[in-house]
C-alpha cells in the first residue's frame, strides 16, 4: 500500500502544473510533475492551446508551498 499526493502547484491562463509524491509511510517512492494543456481539436486539424474555462479555472488554486 502507499500514498498519493497531487497539488497544483502553478495556474497559467492555458495550462495547470500538478506535482505529485507517492509515499509508503515515512518513505518517499517516487516524486514527479506533469503540466496540462487546455485545448481545442477540430477534425483535420492540430490541437491548439487555448483559455481555461472561467467556470474551471475560479474553482482552481495554487496549494500553498510545502
Amino acid at each position: 500500500e502507499f500514498d498519493v499526493r497531487i497539488r497544483i502547484t502553478a495556474l497559467a491562463e492555458k495550462t495547470i502544473r500538478y506535482a505529485g509524491e507517492v509515499t509508503r509511510g515515512e518513505t518517499r517512492i517516487a516524486t514527479g510533475v506533469m503540466t496540462i494543456a487546455c485545448v481545442t481539436h477540430a477534425p483535420d486539424a492540430p490541437m491548439k492551446a487555448v483559455a481555461i474555462p472561467a467556470e474551471v479555472a475560479s474553482r482552481l488554486a495554487v496549494a500553498p508551498s510545502e
